[in-house]
């Protein structure tokens, strides 16, 4: 028995083929622009004891920094080299905020749950490069050589 269309690329084929590729583009797209939203160079350790903000630190620093933290829940030191943050002391009994190592990159943390404190590191957005992402025009300042953006 033979198939006379067996060969032929039936209309709906051309629809899930565009249809897989638009979301491949638009995934692809996605995940360059949310990696490109942050400098690489712009980050700060942010911390915070008990959802409070205590001490907000821009990275990288010139000088090691040891950063003591004191509160009702307890005692812990964190100490801050160049770009690297890591956690050098804490009298809580499970030790692993300490164990835990060095971040050093945004959205790294290090948490000490029985002290209830909280280090992250975020990225600083860049403003007019998410301005330059979100629409076709010209910005003014430093840029990324986009194929498609351009800079003034």
């Amino acid at each position: 028995m033979m198939y006379p269309n067996k060969n032929k690329v039936k209309k709906l084929d051309v629809i899930l083929i565009i249809i897989y590729l638009a979301i491949s583009i638009t995934g692809a797209v996605y995940f360059t622009v949310e990696g490109l939203t942050v400098h690489r160079g712009a980050k700060e350790v942010v911390i915070s004891v008990n959802n409070a903000e205590y001490d907000r630190v821009a990275l990288p620093v010139d000088e090691k920094r040891e950063i003591v933290i004191e509160t009702d829940f307890g005692h812990n030191t964190l100490v801050i080299e160049g770009d690297q943050v890591y956690m050098e002391h804490s009298d809580c009994n499970d030790q692993i905020c300490v164990r835990q190592g060095e971040i050093s990159a945004p959205k790294e943390m290090i948490v000490c749950l029985p002290n209830k404190v909280v280090i992250e590191i975020k990225g600083v957005e860049n403003k007019k490069l998410i301005k330059l992402l979100s629409r076709k025009q010209k910005v003014e300042g430093p840029c990324l050589h986009l194929r498609v953006y351009y800079c003034i």
